[in-house]
Formats: C-alpha cells, structure tokens, sequence
C-alpha cells in the first residue's frame, strides 16, 4: 500500500462515518428550513456534527 493510502486509511478509520439517508435527511430538511439556496457542503458538516477531512 502506497504512504498516501495508508495514511488515507487511518484517517478513515479514526471517525465513524455519517449514514446516507442521515446527510439525504438533514439536507432535506436544510432546504425545508431554510432554502435550496442555504444548503451546502459547510451547511450539512455544521449540522451533521461531522467536522471536515483532514
């Protein structure tokens, strides 16, 4: 395995990953509340919890 994959790898496996229908569900009800235009990927992260890749 290649350092970048590994170290892809371990990323990974350092945080639970967030289910589909739970990201379809909050965008949805993003959009519902407050617009298509308020939903974004920054949108979803906040109120998912989720935090960004590093």
């Amino acid at each position: 395995m290649s350092e970048e994959m590994d170290q892809l790898v371990r990323r990974a496996a350092g945080r639970p990953p967030v289910r589909p229908d739970r990201i379809v569900a909050m965008a949805l009800r993003i959009v519902d509340e407050e617009g298509a235009e308020a939903l974004s990927m920054r949108a979803l992260v906040e109120r998912l919890g989720s935090g960004t890749a590093r």
